[in-house]
């Protein structure tokens, strides 16, 4: 059935999407992109995606080398000063490290880098500026028997990093969009079968989809700067 696309506020702004392979549109596992929200969000909106996401980095560079979702994010040589819309999406691939105090402004800890890129963004960019949160694993990704079930140790510790992240965000007076938790991508949803997540973590089509309704959801209701 064709979609029917309204205008809405965001129609022709620039959208420039900064994360992991959880937003990286180029990257492919068995032939099947990984950031399948990123279309949908900018089909729904009309938004000109510019996507800078990128598959297995982080925020925290003693992880990721000298390209990493930080660099990337801190720096204007891409065209960011023109964006209308940024997002950063973050956590699958910094758990390994520290997380931190929120208010850290250090390079060591996660929430450090969060901090430094928020700044950053705010005083160099007009942009809106949201951090996403997409799902979460569904089992470990080098052994699929380690299962991450609701109630157990590894979900205890994600949602003490996503909580995290949204203080931050509070602080800096910026919205954080955790499809994670939001968007009806729940454990025992996306464990039963491979309809909405293709592997340990990553998003089929369809589960794509779903996350870019929840974020156009959240999108619709705020405005760009002009």
């Amino acid at each position: 059935m064709e979609r029917i696309i309204v205008m809405n506020q965001w129609q022709g702004k620039k959208w420039y999407c900064y994360g992991t392979s959880m937003t990286d549109n180029v990257k492919l596992i068995n032939g099947i992109n990984c950031g399948n929200y990123s279309k949908y969000l900018a089909e729904y909106s009309g938004l000109e995606e510019r996507n800078f996401g990128k598959g297995g980095s982080g925020i925290i560079p003693k992880f990721h080398g000298k390209d990493n979702i930080k660099t990337r994010c801190m720096c204007l040589d891409d065209g960011k000063a023109e964006a209308d819309l940024i997002t950063v999406e973050i956590i699958p691939n910094d758990m390994k490290g520290e997380l931190g105090e929120i208010t850290d402004l250090c390079n060591d800890t996660f929430c450090g880098n969060l901090n430094q890129i928020i700044e950053y963004l705010l005083t160099n960019t007009k942009a809106t500026l949201v951090i996403l949160i997409a799902s979460r694993g569904r089992y470990q990704h080098d052994d699929s028997s380690v299962k991450y079930l609701p109630t157990g140790e590894y979900v205890k510790e994600r949602l003490q990093w996503e909580a995290a992240v949204d203080t931050v965000c509070k602080m800096h007076g910026i919205q954080c969009w955790n499809g994670a938790s939001e968007a009806g991508l729940g454990y025992y949803r996306v464990a039963k079968d491979d309809t909405l997540v293709q592997d340990q973590i990553h998003l089929t089509d369809k589960g794509g989809e779903i996350l870019a309704k929840y974020y156009w959801g959240r999108l619709k209701n705020i405005y760009p700067v002009e």
